[in-house]
C-alpha cells in the first residue's frame, strides 16, 4: 500500500522485473500456453441479433454465464476466477477460467512442454463447454470484436474497483476504452523466453512480428451490425486504448537491439498509473501521473512500494508482454477451426533458431515503423501488399519451423488447421475478416444462419466436421 515516506528507486524495480516478469521458467526447458476469449451469446425467436448472455443475472430466472461456466467447472475439475474474485481450484495440470469486463469467457491453459498438449487441453475443456452451453440455448463466438452488442446494451459487468477504475481512466482518454473492455476477444499465446542469448532474440522478434500477426489473423470487420472499414477493428480500438500502457516500448522503438529488461522498465515507469490503492478506498487516476512521477513525487502525499509496483505491471497491455514468459496479444480470438493457428505460427517462428534468425533477418528494419504497421494492419490487413508479401515469407518460414520441431510437437489436427489457414487466407492476402465481411455485404447482416455457414465451413475443411463451438 502507499506510504507518506519514499522507499522505491530504479535499481529496486528493475530487479523485481528481473525476478519475476523477465525470469526463467522453473527446472529449464520450454513452456507452452494458449489462452482464449469468446463472447456468450443466446439468438431469441430465430432474430437477426443475439443478446449477451450476462455473467450475474439481471432479471429473475435469466441464465448467467457464470453460473454455467462454475457448474461445468467444477464437474470437470476446472479453476475458476468468479466475477467477484473468488477461486475455485480445480485439479493439476489444468487451466482456469475467468472473465473479461464485458461477460467475455477466458480460458487459459495450464503450461505444457508442448504447444500439443496445450492446445489438446485449451480444446477438450472448450469444446465440451460450448456443448454444455448449448443445451442452455447460448452459443459461444469467437471472433475479435461482438459484431452486434453495442457498449451500453452490453454495459461494465464487473464491478471490482479494478474494473471501474480502468473504466474511469480510460473514459478520461476516449471512448476505445469502454469498447475494448466490453466488445473485444483475442487470443494469446505464451512462450518461454528462453536463454538469455534466445531470450533477447525472442523478445525483439516477437515486437516486429505483432502487426503481422494482427494483420493474418484479423477476425472483426464489424461492429453493432455495422461495417468498420478496418480488418480488424479490435486492433484500433486497442491502438487508442492508452498510448502509455499499451503497444510497442518506445525504448524498442528507438533501439530495437537495446536491452530488453531496460526497455521494459521505462516503458513501466513512463505508463500512467491506473489507480492508487488507498485503504479509503481506490482512487482511479483520471489526472495524468506516471508511475515515475508518483515514485519520485509522491500523489496526495503518498508513495508507492514494491507491492503497487508490481500491481501497476499487472495494468499494462503491451503486444509483447514479459510475466516470466513472453505472453503475446496481437490475434484477434478465431474461429473454432482455427484456435491452434496462432499458437503453431508463434511457435514455429520462435521456437526454431533457423527460423527466428530468417524472421529478425526480415523484419528488423521496420522496428521503428512498429505503429504506422499497425494501423496498416488493422485497417487494410492483408490487402496491404507489403504486409501480405511478409505474411507469405513468414508462412514459408513457419512451415520449415514446423519440421524442425520435435517429434509430437504439433498435433495432425494443428498441422491440417495450419494449411487450411495459409492456402484458404495468408497466402491469397486475406484473413478470416475478409470471409466474414463478404458474407455480411452479401446478405446485409450477419445473423446466426450466416455465422454458422461460416463457422462450419471452416470448421469442414479443417476435418472437425460441425463443432457446436
Amino acid at each position: 500500500m502507499p506510504s507518506p515516506v519514499r522507499t522505491l528507486d530504479r535499481a529496486q524495480l528493475r530487479d523485481h522485473l528481473r525476478r519475476h516478469e523477465f525470469a526463467s521458467s522453473p527446472g529449464g526447458g520450454e513452456r507452452y500456453g494458449v489462452e482464449v476469449e469468446l463472447f456468450p451469446l443466446r439468438w431469441v425467436d430465430a432474430g437477426p441479433l443475439p443478446r449477451v448472455v450476462p455473467l450475474r443475472p439481471r432479471t429473475v430466472g435469466e441464465v448467467a454465464s457464470a453460473d454455467l461456466v462454475a457448474q461445468f467447472a467444477a464437474a470437470s475439475g476446472i479453476g475458476v476466477v468468479t466475477p467477484e474474485g473468488a477461486v475455485q481450484p480445480g485439479q493439476p495440470g489444468v487451466g482456469r477460467f475467468t472473465f473479461e469486463p464485458g461477460g467475455q469467457i477466458e480460458y487459459s491453459s495450464a503450461p505444457h512442454e508442448s504447444p500439443e498438449r496445450a492446445y489438446a487441453e485449451a480444446v477438450a475443456v472448450l469444446d465440451a463447454l460450448a456443448a454444455n452451453f448449448a443445451t442452455q440455448g447460448v452459443d459461444v463466438v469467437t471472433l475479435g470484436c461482438n459484431p452486434w452488442n453495442g457498449v451500453d446494451e452490453i454495459g461494465l459487468q464487473l464491478s471490482a474497483p479494478r474494473y471501474t477504475c480502468m473504466d474511469a481512466v480510460f473514459a478520461s482518454i476516449g471512448d476505445a476504452g469502454r469498447r475494448m473492455m466490453r466488445q473485444t476477444a483475442t487470443i494469446h499465446v505464451n512462450v518461454d523466453a528462453g536463454s538469455p542469448v534466445r531470450a533477447a532474440l525472442r523478445w525483439q522478434a516477437a515486437q516486429v512480428l505483432a502487426p503481422l500477426a494482427l494483420a493474418t489473423f484479423a477476425s472483426s470487420p464489424l461492429l453493432e451490425g455495422l461495417g468498420t472499414r478496418h480488418r480488424s477493428y479490435r486492433g484500433a480500438i486497442w491502438d487508442q486504448v492508452d498510448p502509455s500502457r499499451c503497444g510497442f516500448p518506445r525504448a524498442f522503438l528507438d533501439d530495437p537491439e537495446g536491452d530488453p529488461l531496460e526497455q521494459y522498465l521505462e516503458f513501466a515507469l513512463q505508463a500512467r498509473v491506473l489507480l492508487v490503492r488507498d485503504p479509503r478506498g481506490w482512487i482511479p487516476m483520471t489526472t495524468p501521473v506516471t508511475f515515475d512521477e508518483w515514485m519520485r513525487a509522491g500523489y496526495g502525499g503518498l508513495f508507492p512500494d514494491l507491492e503497487d509496483w508490481a500491481y501497476h505491471l499487472t495494468t499494462l497491455f503491451p503486444e509483447v508482454r514479459p510475466k516470466g514468459f513472453l505472453e503475446l496479444r496481437s490475434a484477434d480470438s478465431q474461429p473454432r477451426a482455427f484456435w491452434s493457428v496462432p499458437l503453431t505460427w508463434w511457435t514455429a517462428l520462435l521456437g526454431d533458431d533457423t527460423a527466428l534468425s530468417r524472421v529478425l533477418d526480415r523484419l528488423m528494419p521496420t522496428a521503428g515503423s512498429l505503429r504506422q504497421r499497425w494501423r496498416r494492419a488493422a485497417q487494410e490487413g492483408l490487402s496491404d501488399p507489403e504486409l501480405a508479401g511478409d505474411a507469405k515469407f513468414l508462412f514459408g518460414v513457419a512451415a520449415d519451423g514446423i519440421g524442425a520441431l520435435s517429434t509430437g510437437a504439433l498435433s495432425p489436427e494443428m498441422k491440417r488447421a495450419f494449411v487450411v489457414f495459409a492456402e484458404r487466407f495468408a497466402l491469397r492476402g486475406r484473413s478470416p475478416a475478409d470471409e466474414v465481411l463478404e458474407t455480411f455485404l452479401e446478405r446485409g447482416n450477419l445473423d446466426r444462419a450466416a455465422w454458422r455457414g461460416l463457422h462450419d465451413a471452416w470448421a469442414a475443411e479443417v476435418g472437425l466436421g460441425a463443432p457446436t463451438a
